[in-house]
């Protein structure tokens, strides 16, 4: 039964757009109304965008002040690199089926490190100049 409903299913993706005779726009997900975990993982990755996007702003603000950027450049290559490799060994190996679960709890332990270097970046912007010899 559930071969066949899979089929079906697979049968409507692939061949239904033939079908359309225009193109609808996307639905809009509301993001505090879900139930599915697609969907949530959906709202998951759009949410670390923004902060991506509040990150880089932030980082491109430090770079105009600080007096060595190439130093900042490395150190965020740097910090990059440790987030993911910390929420790696948090999180474990992902499953072999790379589930919508394991991606919205991977996202979220990235989320919660951008959240700190957006806390830190801000703190550093409040400073006149940065990178300067104490």
């Amino acid at each position: 039964m559930r071969y066949v409903a899979s089929l079906v299913l697979v049968l409507c993706v692939l061949v239904g757009p033939a079908f359309a005779k225009k193109a609808r726009p996307a639905l809009a997900i509301k993001c505090n109304e879900l139930s599915y975990t697609a969907e949530l993982a959906q709202c998951a990755a759009e949410d670390s965008k923004k902060l991506d996007q509040t990150m880089n702003v932030l980082l491109a603000a430090l770079l105009k002040k600080h007096l060595h950027p190439e130093n900042l450049n490395s150190s965020q290559k740097a910090w990059r690199a440790y987030r993911e490799a910390e929420c790696t060994m948090v999180m474990g190996p992902p499953p072999p089926s790379n589930g919508a679960t394991f991606v919205i709890m991977y996202q979220d332990c990235i989320d919660e490190f951008t959240k700190a270097r957006i806390k830190q970046f801000r703190e550093l912007n409040r400073s006149k100049t940065i990178g300067e010899n104490w």
